[in-house]
């Protein structure tokens, strides 16, 4: 299934055909009747990134960010511009203990917040109004790599976005029109909001943290 599949799954699965030392592959999909019959290897590696190519093309149009610029917090939910004037007064310094003042209230708890670990933005809070996953993943969401939600795609397409913020270290506001998956439900839900997205220093390390919050 190439719409869900991930690409380390892809990966892990033609490095175990090319270690068995076989050719010939069988594929089938759950929509077509016919199996596909693929001769060689290499033939099979260039189908797996042509469907791979072509879903995410697919996918892609699921999920549209457009930038705002910052002046228009002004004019935005109260709840991000009070979010925003908490990282000018901090410094951009995380205190978890302050933070806790702001966010809960003001912004119903949809927070995520992720670090860069060996190299991979890691989710180290997640907020309990983040709720389009459910409780069971968000309790068990702390230590994954961003990109590992239930709908990888928007994973992957939001863990981008934080990877920018993370590079420019400057704030970003985005509106977001989105489509996600929600396996667990095997439905999928049509989201409209606002993010804010804050680059923080880490006491002690001066690591960087990153501060996503959203209004719908």
């Amino acid at each position: 299934r190439s719409e869900t599949v991930s690409q380390t799954s892809i990966a892990a699965a033609l490095y175990c055909l090319a270690d068995m030392g076989i050719e010939r592959t069988v594929i089938s999909h759950p929509d077509q009747f016919v199996e596909k019959l693929i001769p060689s290897l290499a033939q099979t590696i260039a189908y797996f990134a042509e469907q791979t190519a072509a879903s995410h093309h697919k996918t892609s149009r699921a999920f549209t960010g457009r930038e705002l610029p910052l002046e228009m917090l002004a004019s935005a939910d109260k709840a991000l511009t009070s979010l925003f004037a908490h990282w000018i007064d901090s410094k951009q310094v995380y205190d978890s203990a302050k933070l806790a003042d702001v966010l809960p209230d003001s912004l119903l708890g949809r927070f995520m917040l992720v670090e860069p670990v060996d190299g991979r933005l890691t989710i180290t809070d997640v907020g309990p109004g983040f709720e389009i996953f459910g409780e069971t993943w968000r309790k068990n969401a702390r230590g994954l790599p961003m990109e590992e939600q239930p709908d990888y795609n928007y994973g992957q397409w939001v863990q981008g976005i934080y990877r920018r913020v993370q590079e420019t270290r400057l704030p970003r506001l985005d509106e977001v029109n989105a489509t996600i998956r929600r396996p667990d439900r095997n439905d999928s839900i049509r989201c409209h909001y606002r993010r804010l997205i804050l680059p923080f220093t880490c006491k002690g390390n001066g690591g960087t943290s990153l501060l996503g919050a959203s209004v719908f």
